[in-house]
């Protein structure tokens, strides 16, 4: 998806693949015990992927989830691409998932810092391909769940 020559060659698939952002609207995006196992080895090179976690039920089928969040970038261009994918499901009525769950958003690079600041690029930002991921080593995500939660740690999904 992302290899360039910036983030290097992923897996022996070549350095054509440019993508900094990947959306996954889908049944199941990621599994709310498995998102890392999920993610790890997909994102190559690629600054974050957004999607959606159910918890208890499926994705809704939305079709203008891309709407609402590309007014995400009309209302605010210097907001963080992450903030946008996250309040998107405020937008949608029943927050586009038939039951509880969360849109989720992970990046990955080879330090907590890089791995960061990913999720805290604007939407210029995100168009950068000198921020091209350059490893999986580290990674950080955010959520925003459609129920409340004290829990701001990997510990409300991610298995020990």
């Amino acid at each position: 998806m992302g290899e360039s020559p910036n983030s290097g060659n992923w897996r022996n698939v070549g350095t054509n693949g440019g993508t900094n952002l990947v959306v996954l609207d889908a049944s199941f995006g990621v599994l709310a015990t498995y998102w890392v196992r999920q993610t790890i080895s997909a994102m190559a090179g690629a600054h974050m992927l957004a999607t959606i976690m159910p918890v208890t039920g499926d994705t809704a089928n939305v079709a203008d989830r891309g709407g609402y969040f590309a007014g995400g970038w009309a209302q605010n261009p210097d907001g963080a691409v992450s903030d946008a994918w996250l309040t998107t499901m405020n937008s949608i009525p029943g927050s586009g998932i038939n039951g509880g769950g969360c849109n989720f958003v992970i990046a990955y690079d080879n330090s907590p810092d890089r791995a960061g600041r990913h999720l805290s690029e604007s939407w210029s930002e995100l168009r950068n391909d000198g921020w091209d991921a350059q490893g999986n080593q580290f990674y950080s995500a955010r959520w925003l769940c459609n129920w409340p939660s004290t829990i701001r740690d990997k510990s409300i999904f991610e298995l020990q």
